[in-house]
């Protein structure tokens, strides 16, 4: 029985939470509308859509740079413009085409999460709902308030969703178009830091990897176990840093890309955002990682200094773009869910149950 304290009413089918009223849902249809249901059965894309954004973002950038950044910043001269302009278009076409190859390889891989491929391009279906989050084995209920993404199912309604953070008051597309342009903002300083710690990690880390290894030879000997530093770990997490400098910029423009695409769609743009934030952070959880100043729980600096876990730095500034919930439907129906990072209180492992709801 949920918490009285947290819950005004409760009626068994009908919640008052803080005078927002829900109904529990068992079929997911009763969300949808005919038109959202052919959508997912005809599995429509918004490739077209999002390439002309792309293009038309492009063309933006580079006449900007032409005509505001160029002249303020080169000196006066036909030679050095003309030069200074092809260098700009150069370097714009080519994180342009790094960016085009990262959005290929997210339409192409398995979801993390879904273990099925999740297409940056498909149509997004999301709907604002509640879930009321009964934990098993201790007497406590919270509901929390969600976007369920009910595109990645099937034509007979089966499958998986993933769900995303949302305040519990309605939001309005705006608001989250609010949060994209801050995340504009904010990539430019995200990308530089990436590259300052990465380039200082190329030094550091062969140095680290090198003295732990010569400490497992020298004083423990033959003692350790199988996870142990290796000497051509020294050269791989050299290489590692060297990957990472040089793909920040790529990634960095197709993040740019799709916070664009919210003038456009906020709804899939909020899920092509968190795609690549994600492949960006080496698909390091959300749970891992730091979010825009303030670490997640299991947050450990260069994977606690581990072999096999260095250089799992996730950074997210984005983190209300990724999933929080991975719920199960079979035919409609929602049969099960779980939370994609663990749950625990007092360092003890909580199992969950949920039931869907929807606001009225």
């Amino acid at each position: 029985m949920p918490d009285p304290s947290f819950i005004e009413s409760y009626t068994g089918k009908m919640l008052i939470e803080k005078g927002i009223q829900y109904k529990r849902i068992k079929d997911i249809r009763e969300l949808l509308t005919d038109n959202d249901i052919d959508k997912i059965k005809s599995n429509s894309t918004i490739i077209k859509s999002f390439v002309i954004s792309c293009i038309i973002t492009i063309f933006m950038l580079i006449g900007f740079f032409l005509c505001f950044v160029i002249p303020c910043v080169v000196p006066v001269g036909l030679e050095a413009i003309l030069i200074s302009s092809i260098s700009i278009v150069s370097l714009f076409l080519i994180l342009s085409l790094g960016a085009g190859i990262i959005f290929f390889n997210l339409h192409k891989r398995n979801n993390i999460f879904l273990d099925k491929p999740n297409s940056p391009f498909i149509n997004r279906i999301l709907y604002q709902t509640s879930i009321e989050s009964h934990f098993v084995n201790k007497d406590l209920y919270k509901q929390y308030s969600c976007f369920l993404d009910v595109s990645t199912l099937s034509e007979d309604g089966s499958g998986l969703c993933l769900s995303y953070f949302a305040p519990q008051i309605h939001v309005e597309d705006k608001e989250f178009l609010v949060i994209s342009i801050l995340c504009i903002f904010a990539l430019p300083f995200v990308t530089l830091f990436s590259i300052l710690y990465n380039s200082l990690r190329f030094i550091c880390a062969p140095i680290y990897v090198l003295g732990c290894f010569l400490k497992q030879q020298i004083i423990i000997g033959k003692k350790t176990s199988d996870n142990k530093f290796r000497l051509v770990d020294c050269f791989l997490e050299a290489y590692s840093s060297l990957r990472r400098i040089v793909k920040a910029p790529f990634y960095a423009i197709a993040m740019f890309f799709s916070l664009v695409y919210s003038f456009v769609s906020v709804k899939n743009s909020r899920i092509i955002t968190g795609l690549v934030e994600q492949k960006w952070n080496e698909d390091v959880a959300l749970s891992s990682s730091f979010h825009i100043c303030f670490p997640h729980k299991h947050w450990r600096w260069e994977g606690g200094g581990k072999p096999g876990y260095l250089g799992k730095n996730g950074y997210y500034i984005a983190g209300c773009m990724q999933p929080r919930y991975v719920f199960f439907f079979k035919n409609w129906k929602f049969i099960s869910g779980k939370k994609l990072f663990n749950v625990t209180i007092h360092g003890v492992p909580l199992e969950e149950s949920f039931i869907l709801s929807k606001r009225y």
